[in-house]
C-alpha cells in the first residue's frame, strides 16, 4: 500500500525487528537450597539446678551451659529436617543483604519458637499457628559455620510446656513478627526439665 506522506504516523520511526535469545538452564548454578537441621536434647530439672550451682561459683554463662550438658545427659534426643522459610522472613533476608533496614538475627534478637498447632505450613504465615512461647538464644548464639548459622535456646522449667507440634525461627519475641520460617513436627509434650532446641540454617 502505498505512504501518504501527509500521513503523521509515516514520519515515525520504524522500530527494528527485536531478537530475542534464551540461553540453556544450567542445572549446578538454577537454584539455592535452605537445609535446617533441627534436634531436642530434653533434660530433667537436674540440668538447670547444675547450671545455675555452676554461675554460682562464678563460672560463665557459656562454661555453665556447657558444663551443666555435659554432667546431665539428656534422657531423649530427636531430630527432625527441613523446615521452611515464609514470605516475611524471605523478604527480611534479603532487605539486610542491601542494607536496606530490619532486625538482624542475632543474639540479641534471635528466638526459636514453639506452639501446639498441626496446621500445615503456608508460605503467608507470619506467626506460629498456636504458639506456645519464644525464646532468646543460649550465650554465643547464634554460631557461624560453614555456609550456615546454627541457633539454640534453652527451655527450662515450665517454658514452652505444652505439646510442641511446630517450630520456627523468628527476629523478635513479638507475635506475628518477625518469622524466618517454619515447620510442623511432633517433639512430643514438655511438662518441667530442660529442652535444648538447636537449629541449623543452612544454604547449599
Amino acid at each position: 500500500m502505498p505512504i501518504d506522506p501527509h500521513d503523521p504516523a509515516a514520519h515515525e520511526p520504524q522500530e527494528a525487528p527485536v531478537s530475542y535469545i534464551l540461553l540453556p538452564r544450567d542445572a549446578n548454578h538454577e537454584f539455592v537450597k535452605v537445609m535446617t537441621h533441627a534436634i531436642v536434647e530434653k533434660r530433667t530439672d537436674d540440668y538447670e539446678e547444675y547450671r545455675q550451682q555452676l554461675l554460682a561459683k562464678g563460672f560463665s554463662i557459656r562454661e555453665a551451659d556447657m558444663r551443666a550438658a555435659r554432667g546431665v545427659a539428656p534422657f531423649e534426643v530427636i531430630e527432625g529436617d527441613y523446615n521452611a522459610m515464609v514470605d516475611n522472613g524471605i523478604n527480611a533476608l534479603l532487605l539486610l543483604l542491601v542494607g536496606g533496614g530490619g532486625t538482624a538475627y542475632n543474639n540479641a534478637n534471635a528466638r526459636l519458637g514453639v506452639g501446639s498447632s498441626t496446621t500445615a505450613w503456608a508460605t503467608g504465615q507470619t506467626d506460629l499457628q498456636t504458639p506456645i512461647t519464644r525464646v532468646a538464644m543460649k550465650a554465643t548464639y547464634p554460631t557461624t559455620g560453614t555456609k550456615k548459622q546454627t541457633f539454640a535456646s534453652d527451655f527450662t522449667g515450665s517454658t514452652g510446656d505444652g505439646a510442641w507440634q511446630e517450630w520456627g525461627i523468628f527476629n523478635s519475641a513479638s507475635a506475628n513478627t518477625g518469622m524466618l520460617s517454619r515447620k510442623v513436627e511432633s517433639f512430643g509434650t514438655k511438662s518441667g526439665g530442660t529442652w535444648t532446641l538447636t537449629v541449623d540454617f543452612a544454604l547449599s
